[in-house]
């Protein structure tokens, strides 16, 4: 979250074939360090979007949900998807009565399935794109929603701002997303 928050950036192919844990040099034993693979694909989030986006956790995790609104409409998400964006980033609607990391009650959970039953993958696709791309990077690589955004790996990482010439990844990964948006039009 440093990375992503701190610095700005955001590597764009985060795998456990890009991930790679070794010894700490000069550590103390068991200690050990996280290196980064494969740098040819990474996305600069502005300050502006990395301000926003942080309100939008501490107001999801606080249940505010008046300043979630305001974060989650400065970062271009539509009031009407605030509530489906506060139960995929954490897994609870914005009306839930329980704390996170409560388990719902099963009330909760039905009242969820009957709310949501008629959504179909047309309609999550839908949703997923009216989001920022750089939420969609951000989720995908530091919530526990990501495998979900792993899925629309093409439509995002057509986007991705290469720190060096660009390689055959984001040139492949280009033309799946060019491909992508084609056979879904």
């Amino acid at each position: 979250m440093t990375f992503s928050f701190g610095i700005g950036s955001v590597h764009c192919d985060p795998h456990p074939g890009n991930l790679l844990a070794r010894p700490m040099a000069g550590g103390r034993n068991g200690d050990a360090q996280l290196v980064l693979l494969d740098h040819g694909m990474y996305r600069e989030l502005q300050p502006a979007f990395r301000r926003e986006y942080s309100r939008l956790w501490v107001s999801l995790l606080t249940r505010d949900h008046e300043s979630g609104r305001r974060a989650a409409a400065a970062l271009g998400v539509r009031s009407d998807d605030y509530d489906a964006l506060s139960l995929l980033l954490t897994f609870r609607s914005s009306t839930s009565a329980r704390a996170l990391g409560v388990e719902l009650s099963a009330h909760e959970r039905a009242a969820l399935r009957q709310r949501y039953a008629g959504v179909t993958v047309a309609d999550l696709n839908a949703f997923l794109e009216r989001l920022p791309r750089d939420m969609l990077f951000v989720m995908r690589t530091c919530s526990p929603s990501g495998p979900l955004m792993a899925s629309w790996w093409p439509l995002m990482d057509s986007e991705c701002v290469p720190h060096q010439e660009p390689g055959p990844s984001c040139e492949t990964s280009t033309a799946l997303s060019e491909g992508h948006r084609q056979s879904a039009s």
